[in-house]
């Protein structure tokens, strides 16, 4: 389960545990501090692109922790990231075509100069590689968006089902590179914090001759030796 996915469920089900209910003899204003305290501090997690994207995208949650609103804007964020990505291809395909097109019409300087009129005339297929259809974009924009709206009524998965394994054979492939892009693990430096602390520790004031070498040695059976389940 990716992480950036999981924190507007958390924090919802967090907050309905703090609901007050009939039950909750003395736990009122704990609860309502409880409830405060969240608001203020988990306020803008709906707000936020990357993880209202996530959500939306993650098939176990979709839009069940959204509002109508949310919904609309968290389907904003994925759309405007895909159509920039298609623009961006389709650019970079004219780009190369042009290019291909200026290749074949460089002039060769073995080749004589023809007097014929009817070689520097435009005939009506020299166009056919540069064409391009003006109104494509807005067929891949309702495309998109249709593709969007079927997704969302497909049922959401069971909480045990592997996300990774669904969407690696979805029925929805134009959503697969936003599916990518915001369901990825984020990158984080816990473990490199956490070696440079193990080190601290290994220089200990009895052990502050300690050759780099043993040391070393020392980290590496210490962060890999938990792989095996070695008890010590």
């Amino acid at each position: 389960m990716t992480m950036r996915a999981v924190v507007i469920p958390i924090v919802s089900l967090l907050l309905a545990k703090v609901q007050a209910s009939s039950e909750d003899v003395g736990l009122l204003q704990t609860k309502a501090a409880l409830r405060d305290a969240m608001n203020r501090r988990f306020a803008n997690v709906k707000t936020e692109p990357n993880l209202t994207a996530a959500t939306l995208l993650h098939p176990r949650f979709k839009e069940m922790y959204f509002s109508t609103q949310e919904k609309e804007a968290a389907k904003g964020v994925i759309l405007t990231f895909l159509r920039h990505r298609c623009d961006q291809a389709a650019t970079e395909q004219c780009s190369g075509t042009a290019a291909a097109a200026d290749e074949r019409d460089e002039p060769d300087e073995d080749r004589q100069p023809s007097t014929s009129s009817a070689t520097t005339s435009s005939g009506l297929w020299d166009d056919y590689d540069t064409y391009r259809n003006p109104d494509s974009s807005d067929t891949n924009t309702n495309n998109l968006d249709a593709i969007m709206e079927n997704y969302l009524r497909e049922p959401r998965i069971n909480r045990t089902s592997n996300i990774f394994a669904d969407w690696s054979c979805s029925q929805f492939p134009a959503l697969e590179p936003a599916a990518r892009k915001y369901l990825s693990a984020p990158p984080t430096s816990v473990a490199s914090d956490q070696l440079f602390s193990a080190a601290g520790q290994l220089y200990a004031d009895r052990r502050s001759n300690l050759a780099g070498e043993n040391a070393e040695k020392l980290l590496f059976l210490a962060y890999n030796i938990r792989l095996f389940n070695f008890d010590y």
